[in-house]
């Protein structure tokens, strides 16, 4: 781990039917560096609840992934900056996100391309937006 974030609490919420978002997290591979991470297909009717909760808090979905780290929230172009702080920078594909990501101006430029890009493959595929209620 590259920063000095004490990390107790580390959940992700993401997309698990959109393909961009399933790699992002697979070849992030949290799992080895935060046994403890919880990573949370937003789509699972389990979550339902604090999904809604999210989007009530501003935070949606559909828009963005989110993480919780210690009971903050990260949404979109914040979490994957989050992400790219706290990850082990041992592969290639964390050390590219690193350098694109960490910070946050450069994140805040280049999340919303990735989003919109992401938006373009869901249509393409006929991926519906997560039911928020």
């Amino acid at each position: 781990m590259s920063t000095e974030i004490n990390i107790q609490k580390l959940n992700i919420y993401y997309d698990h039917e959109c393909p961009v978002c399933r790699n992002f997290i697979k070849y992030y591979k949290l799992k080895n560096d935060f046994p403890n991470i919880n990573i949370i297909n937003a789509r699972d009717d389990e979550y339902k609840h604090k999904i809604k909760d999210f989007y009530e808090k501003g935070y949606d979905i559909n828009v963005g992934m989110i993480v919780e780290l210690n009971n903050e929230i990260y949404w979109g172009d914040k979490a994957v900056n989050i992400m790219s702080l706290i990850s082990n920078k041992s592969s290639l594909f964390n050390k590219i996100n690193f350098l694109f990501f960490s910070k946050p101006f450069l994140a805040s430029l280049l999340y919303p391309l990735m989003v919109f890009g992401r938006n373009i493959l869901l249509m393409i595929l006929r991926v519906k937006k997560i039911k928020i209620f």
